[in-house]
Formats: structure tokens, C-alpha cells, sequence
């Protein structure tokens, strides 16, 4: 969409789709060593396409990880290594489990990365998308898994119901809206009114 910031996914797929463009005229042979030209060019793309397959499959794991958290089907055990860890053990099928060992956040300061990041969301609207509770899977599963344990998501608790439990003075409920940005090319009319 025009106007907005675009995903690593949508810049993958316009990568793509240049080079898949690049790579057409070129599979004759003998013409100025198109051969390698085009070699090159098949490399990149699926360097390209590696690296779209990389980032949808890191988005799939992060949905799996809000679908087990809301769900209620996550346990935490604490890494016996003294180094302050926590293993999020997490259902990703009816059968299967999978883990995420992270540094845990006490609870105290949990807050406190909370509001930081919530001021942060405030001047910068771009940022106000890893607030979503998949992206924030995402982006950080630190912070991710320690709201899920800290605000006791589960079935009958949201995360932004967790979030408001955790810091009630943010409205966590607008913060986690979505940022609609109009194109450019739409500001003449809404100049008019």
C-alpha cells in the first residue's frame, strides 16, 4: 500500500519480483554472456526467496507462540544453571512442543520495560506495531514470554487485559490499535474538507 512502511516480507516479495523481472530477457545463450548474467541473477533470487521462506517462517513461530500463550497451553520451568533463565514450553500441535529459553524479566522490572516502551510507542508510531502481541513474538520473545508469565495470559486473560495488569496507568488497548498512514497521493482531498 502506498504510504505505508513496508514489511520485511513485502520488501522480500518486491525484491523478488525485480529480479524475477531481470532474469526474463535473459535465458538465451551465447549473447553477450547472458549465461552468466543470468546465473547471477538465479542466485540472487533464491538468495532472496531463502530469505522471504526465513522471515515467514520466523512470523509462523511467532503466531504459534500467541495462539499456544492465549490459549493457555504454555509452562515455564527455570533453567538450572544459575544464570537466570526460564524455558517457555509451549504447545505448537495437539502433540507437539516446543521451546524458548530466554533470560527471565522479574516482574519489577518488567514495569519498567513496559513503560519505556510504551513511551517509546507514543513519539513513534512505526513502533506502536510490535506492540501486537505476535510481532512482539516476534521481535523480542524475552519480553514476549515474560508478559505471558508475569500477566498470566491464558484463556480468560488478553494481552492487553495482561498489560493493563501489569501497568494500569497505560491505555494498552489504543496503543495496540493499528496505525492507518494515508498515501501521499490522498492528502489534496483531505486537505479540502
Amino acid at each position: 500500500s502506498l504510504g505505508a512502511p513496508k514489511s520485511t516480507m513485502e520488501s522480500a516479495m518486491d525484491r523478488i519480483g525485480a529480479e524475477l523481472a531481470m532474469a526474463a530477457p535473459m535465458g538465451k545463450k551465447g549473447k553477450g554472456g547472458g549465461d552468466q548474467m543470468s546465473a547471477s541473477i538465479v542466485r540472487s533470487l533464491r538468495k532472496s526467496l531463502r530469505e522471504a521462506r526465513r522471515q515467514r517462517g520466523a512470523e509462523a513461530e511467532a503466531e504459534l507462540k500467541y495462539a499456544a500463550a492465549i490459549s493457555g497451553k504454555v509452562r515455564f520451568e527455570a533453567v538450572r544453571d544459575g544464570s537466570g533463565r526460564v524455558r517457555a514450553i509451549y504447545a505448537c500441535s495437539a502433540r507437539k512442543e516446543r521451546e524458548d529459553c530466554v533470560s527471565d524479566i522479574p516482574g519489577f522490572l518488567l514495569k519498567a520495560v513496559l513503560k519505556q516502551i510504551a513511551t517509546d510507542a507514543e513519539r513513534d508510531p512505526n513502533s506502536r506495531q510490535n506492540l501486537r502481541p505476535q510481532n512482539m513474538a516476534l521481535v523480542s520473545s524475552r519480553v514476549f514470554w515474560a508478559i505471558v508469565k508475569h500477566g498470566e495470559v491464558g484463556p480468560g486473560c488478553s494481552f492487553p487485559m495482561a498489560l493493563t495488569k501489569l501497568v494500569p496507568d497505560v491505555n494498552w488497548y489504543d496503543m495496540e490499535q493499528r496505525v492507518r498512514n494515508k498515501p501521499d497521493r490522498y492528502q489534496d482531498y483531505v486537505g479540502q474538507k
